[in-house]
C-alpha cells in the first residue's frame, strides 16, 4: 500500500532535521522534541560564545575606561553605536544581614550593582538530629546571609536606529 511521498504503510514517517551541520532523519512522533533539543543546543552554544566574546570586550572596555576615570569610580562613555558605563568596585565589604538590610534600604535599586546577596542553611545540633527523627525544630535551622561585593561592572547601552 502506498503513502504520501512513496512510502509504503509499513514505512514509519520521517522528518529531516539538521544537528550540528548534518541532516538526519528522525521518525514524525520524536520530531517535535528533536526539534526543540536541536533549537535550544544551537542556541546555547551561541550564548555560550557570545558570553566569552561579551566577556573579552567588557575587559577591553574596563582597560580603557579606567586609563579615563581620573580618580572617579564610575564613568560614561558614548560613542556612534551607544554607550558604555563603568563602575570601578572599592575593595571588598563584608557584612552581616542587618548590615545588608541597611545597605539595600540606602542604595535601592543600586544595590544590585554593587552587591550580590547570597543565603545559606546550615542545620545545627538540633538540626541534624531533626534529620535522624520526626520531631520538627523551626530553630534548629540557622540563616546566613551574606552579601558579596560586584567586581567592576561594565554595562553597555545601544541607541536606538
Amino acid at each position: 500500500m502506498e503513502t504520501e511521498k512513496g512510502q509504503t504503510a509499513d514505512k514509519p514517517k520521517t522528518k529531516m532535521i539538521i544537528v550540528d551541520g548534518t541532516r538526519r532523519r528522525v521518525p514524525v512522533e520524536l520530531y517535535p522534541i528533536e526539534d526543540v533539543i536541536a533549537r535550544g543546543t544551537f542556541l546555547q552554544k551561541q550564548i555560550d560564545r557570545l558570553t566569552e566574546e561579551l566577556k573579552t570586550v567588557k575587559d577591553q572596555a574596563l582597560s580603557i575606561a579606567s586609563e579615563r576615570l581620573g580618580g572617579k569610580q564610575s564613568i560614561t562613555l558614548t560613542g556612534i553605536a551607544g554607550a558604555v558605563e563603568v563602575r570601578l568596585n572599592p575593595d571588598e565589604i563584608k557584612a552581616d544581614e542587618d548590615q545588608a538590610y541597611a545597605l539595600r534600604g540606602l542604595l535601592g535599586e543600586q544595590f544590585d550593582i554593587y552587591f550580590e546577596e547570597k543565603r545559606e542553611y546550615r542545620a545545627n545540633k538540633k538540626g541534624r538530629e531533626f534529620c535522624s527523627n520526626d520531631s520538627v525544630d523551626l530553630k534548629a535551622v540557622k540563616s546566613n546571609l551574606k552579601i558579596r561585593q560586584v567586581p567592576s561592572s561594565v554595562r553597555f547601552r545601544y541607541t536606538e536606529a
